[in-house]
């Protein structure tokens, strides 16, 4: 997910029912990307 991987695609490979589990597992290990995504819609208005 970090490197950009689908957190779908991540999920699913992971063997988890839903991707809520995957998120809630490992979704603190990537902070940053809440930043990413700040700017991103940022930059959309």
């Amino acid at each position: 997910m970090n490197n950009g991987a689908p957190v779908l695609s991540v999920s699913e490979r992971l063997g988890h029912e839903d991707i809520e589990t995957t998120l809630r597992t490992y979704g603190h290990l990537y902070p940053s990307t809440t930043d990413g995504v700040v700017k991103k819609l940022d930059d959309l208005m």
